[in-house]
């Protein structure tokens, strides 16, 4: 059975040129090159397609071939070859290995983050020691009414610091656990256990993660709005997403949750708190006006 040359397949080649007298023709000769059989190649001279595809696999092709107005006989010398379907394979195996290249280096960096949050749990625990101790000399000097003021929202720097970098392992963790790639939702999971471990520890020095209900009104106490979506088959400023939950520390707003609201229709309780705060502000104003008279 014999095979010939196809399209897509690979060669490396030399080509020698001569004329019709058998004279070489240095300036058209070729060494080292390499060609897809199929497609073009503008610094060719010669359609060396026109000459290999078809041909049956050799070592060697002799043809003639017209060039700038002149037939030139043409030695074609294989030094490697390789088929369409090798072609094929070895494009696979390029791309498996750059996807895995990827992989690697996200798993690589994952790895960091969670040596660098296991860092950050140590110090959190160091803090959280030194804050204890500092307390413990303070109810030395302080009264026992801000003593107790004290304790309770001693972690309050902390948990405004801390506030930010903890939001945002939330979101890569569950980012993490959403993903389609199975190796990086089960590195994700290591994750999960420092995460778990940080909630521990916050939970059991009174710091509470909080995220208003979905349908509730919003309440400036405890929120703050980043948008507001109009929307008139809901009552005006109606929570309708949470974008980041909020922590207190026992029953401080240290950090504000984050919510979008509607923008719709009044209620009646709403529009009389709103005439009420109207009344207030001008009888505020008439008073004071009076006053200076």
């Amino acid at each position: 059975m014999k095979f010939n040359f196809k399209n897509g397949d690979y060669i490396k080649f030399n080509l020698v040129v001569r004329n019709l007298k058998n004279e070489l023709v240095d300036d058209l000769n070729l060494k080292n090159q390499e060609l897809i059989l199929g497609h073009e190649n503008e610094s060719f001279k010669f359609n060396l397609n026109e000459i290999v595809i078809g041909h049956e696999l050799t070592s060697e092709i002799i043809a003639l071939q017209e060039y700038n107005e002149q037939t030139w006989k043409l030695n074609l010398e294989i030094l490697d070859y390789k088929s369409s379907f090798e072609m094929n394979l070895m494009q696979i195996n390029n791309k498996f290995l750059q996807e895995l290249e990827i992989k690697n280096k996200i798993l690589s960096d994952l790895k960091t983050e969670k040596n660098n949050l296991e860092i950050t749990l140590k110090d959190t625990l160091e803090i959280l020691k030194t804050l204890r101790s500092e307390n413990q000399n303070k109810a030395l000097t302080l009264p026992k009414e801000e003593l107790e003021k004290a304790q309770k929202y001693a972690l309050q720097k902390f948990v405004d610091d801390f506030s930010n970098p903890f939001s945002i392992l939330k979101v890569a963790v569950n980012a993490g656990s959403n993903s389609n790639d199975q190796a990086v939702k089960n590195y994700v999971l290591g994750f999960n256990m420092v995460l778990n471990q940080v909630e521990d520890v916050l939970r059991n020095h009174g710091i509470i993660e909080f995220s208003p209900e979905i349908g509730s009104i919003f309440d400036p106490e405890t929120s703050k709005v980043i948008e507001q979506i109009e929307d008139y088959e809901k009552p005006n400023n109606t929570v309708l997403k949470v974008t980041s939950s909020g922590l207190k520390l026992h029953d401080r707003v240290i950090k504000p949750a984050i919510v979008v609201v509607s923008k719709g229709k009044i209620l009646e309780n709403q529009e009389s708190n709103k005439k009420k705060s109207t009344f207030k502000k001008k009888h505020h104003f008439k008073s004071k006006k009076q006053s200076k008279n």
